[in-house]
């Protein structure tokens, strides 16, 4: 019979977006919301609506504090979601390399993931990923731009990969947050006039691209130009790297 006392505590500590409860690292073991709290793990609950489209274990059928003790009971387990049917619920667990899927038909849910967010960075929007942005308060160049954004707890600069709605979301993120011009994480550094995105993919396998007609140049007035921007008409541009622009740090999950 489910303790009425411990069920109370599990929803108040939901209410702080904290969890706690006894951890067995059993793979896929279903939870139990009477769980003793002597360990706390901390979940975030992300502000729009999602759910995890690759799961490690679903199970039909939990309430919210019972599904979050699933994950804390799997070592494997940084993110569940909750899924809410006509009928029944489905409760999923998602490892370090979990999808997300927004575009949800017939249901409702609510994803909720293990805090690896420094101070500072605001959730942008989802694509496959999770994007979390925030804005330095002053202008850099681009080398030091990138190393002030690693060094602050960022995968890299701001990078333009995802298709129309997360370059329009830059862009008018960069124009509130940023002065509008600010660095992309993109550039051709090694000079073989291939530009890579921080995390080394090709800016040309983005979903699409955005660049200026006759961009890249990769040099201009008989100098390199090596990194890349955000342009005058809010398309890409390739820019002498030493130009002091704004910079936006991201970070991805997962």
């Amino acid at each position: 019979m489910r303790d009425t006392k411990h069920t109370e505590t599990a929803r108040q500590l939901w209410i702080l977006r904290a969890v706690g409860f006894l951890i067995f690292l059993n793979s896929c073991s279903r939870g139990t919301a009477q769980g003793v709290a002597i360990r706390q793990k901390m979940f975030y609950q992300l502000s729009v609506t999602a759910t995890i489209e690759n799961s490690i274990c679903n199970f039909t059928g939990l309430d919210l504090a019972t599904c979050a003790d699933s994950c804390v009971r799997n070592e494997e387990c940084v993110a569940f979601s909750l899924e809410i049917w006509p009928n029944t619920t489905v409760c999923q667990l998602g490892s370090q390399n979990f999808a997300v899927l927004s575009n949800l038909t017939g249901m409702s849910a609510t994803l909720f993931y293990a805090p690896s967010v420094p101070s500072g960075y605001t959730f942008a929007m989802i694509t496959d990923k999770l994007h979390f942005l925030k804005a330095l308060t002053r202008t850099m160049n681009y080398t030091t731009g990138l190393a002030a954004c690693k060094a602050d707890g960022a995968d890299h600069l701001v990078q333009d990969d995802k298709g129309p709605a997360w370059h329009n979301f830059v862009l008018q993120y960069s124009a509130a947050n940023a002065g509008g011009k600010s660095w992309y994480g993109g550039d051709d550094l090694d000079g073989d006039h291939i530009y890579n995105w921080n995390d080394g993919t090709l800016v040309s396998a983005s979903v699409q691209t955005f660049w200026n007609s006759g961009e890249p140049t990769f040099s201009y007035g008989g100098q390199l130009e090596q990194c890349m921007g955000i342009g005058y008409n809010n398309l890409w541009y390739d820019f002498y790297c030493r130009f002091l622009f704004g910079v936006i740090c991201e970070i991805r999950l997962p």
